[in-house]
């Protein structure tokens, strides 16, 4: 969840919490309210997980890209930012075939193919996505070293979130 970023700093025997909204930052690409990070600084995201369901500022995207998952989108943000934000494209994913269903402000449902090959072309893409939308990259096309690369990725993000519950567990015990 880029709208809850904590960053824990120890300063003077003392120890800070504060929460940062990346994702307005990311939005409107004005980073100065950021805070400073120090060395020993340590930055935690939260899942948006549970959290990531009604009222949330929650964005879902699925297929092709590096991190699947829920995302915090403010009232709105980028297509190609949100794709970003989750790890960008994999080699296998077909960009000009982009899949987002959600709601328009009107409240109306639509259901839009995005062709953002065509937009990394043009260097304009301005489709915002929207709390509650769901974007899928689809495979380019269905291969035995996609599948292969689809199990691999799995099996890599498990040892990630393994791997991250060790570095968070050591950071509390220290504290």
């Amino acid at each position: 969840d880029l709208g809850r970023v904590q960053v824990f700093r120890r300063a003077n025997g003392r120890r800070t919490t504060m929460t940062v909204d990346l994702s307005e930052a990311m939005r409107t690409g004005d980073f100065s309210d950021l805070p400073e990070l120090l060395p020993d600084d340590v930055v935690f995201v939260p899942s948006l997980g549970a959290e990531a369901g009604a009222g949330s500022n929650a964005a879902y995207i699925t297929g092709d890209v590096a991190q699947p998952g829920a995302y915090g989108v403010g009232s709105g943000i980028d297509l190609l930012k949100l794709i970003s934000i989750s790890g960008g494209n994999l080699p296998t994913g077909d960009l000009s075939h982009v899949q987002v269903v959600g709601t328009d402000p009107t409240g109306a449902t639509f259901s839009a193919s995005v062709d953002l090959e065509q937009y990394l072309e043009t260097g304009d893409s301005r489709f915002l996505v929207r709390p509650g939308d769901v974007v899928h990259v689809p495979p380019k096309s269905a291969t035995l070293a996609g599948a292969i690369w689809g199990v691999t990725r799995e099996f890599l993000g498990v040892s990630r979130d393994i791997v991250n519950l060790f570095l968070i567990s050591d950071v509390l015990n220290e504290n």
